[in-house]
């Protein structure tokens, strides 16, 4: 005599294996979801590093040279002798820099002073003559504190000083990036501006 199986639903092994295919399924599927969340997360963190790369370049880029001029007295006479110091900015980049400016340090025991005036100084020197021929710059108070990409400068001057109150004297230069960073340059090093925006000597 044959037993016949007894009818009326799945058996214990069909559910267990059922239970194991869908755990199968949503573990694929989750590890599909985590892999994919982590390639986004390292691809954003690397545009993040080469973002951060090409804003320090072009950080580089900005030319800052401290001249002076004298203006009073003779070499040698510190008493009787002043100048004019000056930070002479130029943007050598590929995107246009704001919020250019500067601050002077004198010695190592006054506070950093401001300039006195600024000058733009447009580069239509470097057009090709037939272009410029009979035509003068246009006073540059439209661009004061923008620096457009090559052929531009700022020279920021500083008040007269009498020599004597110079002490290894350098600017200081702040401005802008194309993506909102404040940069700094002092003494040759660029690094970013301090947050609290405070002109550390």
């Amino acid at each position: 005599m044959v037993m016949a199986a007894a009818a009326g639903g799945p058996s214990w092994t069909d559910i267990m294996t059922a239970f194991g295919t869908v755990g199968a399924v949503v573990a694929a599927v989750g590890i599909a979801l985590w892999s994919g969340w982590r390639a986004r997360a390292q691809l954003a963190e690397e545009r993040q590093v080469a973002l951060e790369r090409e804003q320090r370049a072009e950080a580089y880029r900005v030319q800052v040279i401290s001249a002076y001029t004298r203006v009073g007295g003779r070499s040698g006479d510190p008493v009787a002798s002043v100048r004019r110091l000056a930070a002479m900015v130029v943007n050598h980049g590929n995107y246009t820099i704001t919020d250019v400016e500067a601050v002077f340090v004198f010695n190592g025991r006054s506070g950093p002073a401001r300039p006195q005036r600024s000058v733009y100084v447009p580069g239509i020197n470097d057009l090709p003559p037939e272009m410029r021929a009979n035509w003068a710059a246009s006073e540059g108070y439209a661009m004061e504190s923008i620096l457009t990409p090559r052929g531009t400068g700022i020279r920021f001057e500083s008040e007269v000083v009498p020599e004597r109150d110079l002490e290894n004297p350098y600017p200081v230069v702040r401005w802008a990036d194309w993506w909102g960073t404040r940069w700094e340059h002092r003494r040759g090093v660029v690094r970013r501006a301090e947050a609290d925006g405070k002109w550390l000597q």
